[in-house]
């Protein structure tokens, strides 16, 4: 039997779209109210002058307007009612998942952070387990997620999710199915909801040891051309031992609205599921391992669905999604089973390119590179990130963006001195495994040593520039 059928996905989403058309800066097409075309002049045949005289007058009401309303004192507020102003939010939520590892001041903490940082701005959703040992602390401070408060995108975020408790660990799939469809309900309206309530176009899914810079998010994606209507699976592709493609949940991966819908209607749904969305049964083949990693169960989903991971580097070939923190990533400190997931895919014929006109397959996926080509300028993530190198990296990126910017439009970097940058990071960046948490490294130090010589080396600290610099 086949997965249900989720065709109808783009033409719903196109009419919301233009019932929601008017926050995004357009103006929505009149209609006759009384859907007639107004050709009611058949008792007027007679009247040869009066059709002529009519249109003229028309014409010149017209040409009066035209010509004299853009002088009125009242034009700009005018049209400014008439053409709502495009809307600070960014057109995507982000699910912040519970992380498997623990850090030195335990969950809340890192949440805290996120919503002192880049929480607010990617409208965090922070999922949490009912009976869990924060679940209090989280949700006293969080409001649950809205269906509707009124505004069209559920007021202020940070938000929380509350999962069942009987969705432990152990039954990860079902979880990761229960959070998704939650998301889909309450931010996308669900399959029946009021299409008035649906505003936001993708949902990013990442854990609380993640560091997300949203405005580059919002942009890859205005970049690279995707439309929310097509099916998406983008994040850092990696390939396991069985040749099966995923992204890697350490980086966050993004799914577009069209891909949300059908794994709403078809992930790990008891008793309907069939095929690659199915839920194994509790002793199935590789029910424990399934349960432990859903993202890869996830992929095998989405890839039925259509979706399937693509190559998100920059045009010089950077990774924008990173499973490691800039530090580790820089130096080139990365794991053993992290690069072997990277050698395999070296395989022809490669993923398609998301950034390429063409779309065609790249090369070198499979080399992970060091030093300042370890990782674009448009980055949009960085993974194993405690709570103070969060608030470290976001004030540094404050500091950045209200220095004086060097060059013009998008590509516009603010640039203070290289020994300003130094200072930054010696004064804000944590230190030990108390501070940076037992994933993540210092900033590398200068290997000169020389008294006029910067403390941190100049590669990272302008490495940083590149980053958290552009807007």
């Amino acid at each position: 039997t086949p997965l249900k059928d989720s065709r109808r996905t783009e033409n719903d989403f196109r009419r919301r779209r233009r019932i929601t058309r008017g926050r995004r800066g357009y103006e929505d097409e009149d209609e006759d109210a009384d859907g007639d075309d107004d050709d009611d002049d058949d008792d007027d045949d007679d009247d040869t002058y009066g059709p002529i005289a009519w249109m003229c007058g028309l014409s010149c009401l017209l040409v009066a307007v035209i010509f004299f309303f853009p002088f009125l004192p009242s034009w700009h507020g005018i049209t400014s009612k008439l053409r709502p102003k495009r809307p600070e939010h960014r057109p995507f939520v982000t699910v912040v998942l519970a992380s498997v590892l623990p850090g030195p001041r335990g969950r809340p903490s890192r949440l805290h952070a996120i919503a002192k940082t880049w929480g607010p701005e990617a409208h965090a959703i922070f999922v949490v387990n009912e009976g869990a040992d924060s679940f209090d602390e989280i949700v006293s401070r969080y409001p649950p997620l809205a269906l509707d408060s009124g505004d069209g995108d559920g007021g202020e975020y940070p938000r929380s999710l509350v999962v069942p408790a009987l969705l432990d660990d152990g039954r990860g799939l079902e979880r990761l199915g229960y959070v998704l469809r939650a998301v889909h309900d309450h931010v996308f309206g669900g399959f029946e909801g009021p299409t008035t309530r649906h505003w936001a176009e993708y949902i990013y899914m990442v854990n609380d040891h993640t560091f997300v810079l949203p405005r580059h998010l919002t942009s890859y994606l205005e970049h690279a051309g995707v439309s929310p209507v097509d099916p998406l699976y983008l994040g850092h592709p990696l390939s396991n031992a069985e040749g099966v493609l995923f992204n890697t949940g350490a980086a966050g991966y993004v799914l577009s609205y069209a891909s949300l819908r059908g794994v709403a209607a078809n992930f790990c749904v008891a008793g309907t599921s069939e095929g690659a969305c199915a839920m194994p049964g509790i002793k199935g083949p590789g029910a424990n391992f399934l349960n432990g990693n859903p993202g890869l169960a996830l992929a095998g989903c989405l890839r039925a669905l259509g979706a399937s991971p693509l190559d998100s580097r920059d045009a010089k070939g950077r990774h924008v999604f990173h499973a490691y923190g800039i530090s580790r990533l820089f130096t080139g400190a990365l794991d053993k089973w992290y690069r072997e997931k990277h050698r395999r895919l070296a395989d022809p014929p490669g993923l398609t390119s998301l950034l390429e006109g063409d779309r065609k397959p790249r090369v070198g996926l499979n080399i992970l590179k060091s030093g300042m080509e370890c990782c674009s300028p448009s980055t949009i993530s960085f993974h194993y990130v405690e709570d103070k190198e969060c608030l470290a990296l976001w004030e540094i990126r404050r500091r950045f963006l209200t220095s004086k910017a060097v060059g013009n439009g998008k590509g516009a970097t603010n640039s203070p001195s290289v020994p300003d940058i130094d200072q930054w990071v010696a004064e804000l960046w944590p230190q030990g495994r108390n501070g940076l948490g037992g994933y993540a490294y210092a900033p590398p130090k200068t290997k000169n040593g020389k008294a006029e010589d910067t403390v941190f080396d100049i590669n990272f600290l302008l490495l940083l520039r590149d980053i958290l610099g552009t807007s």
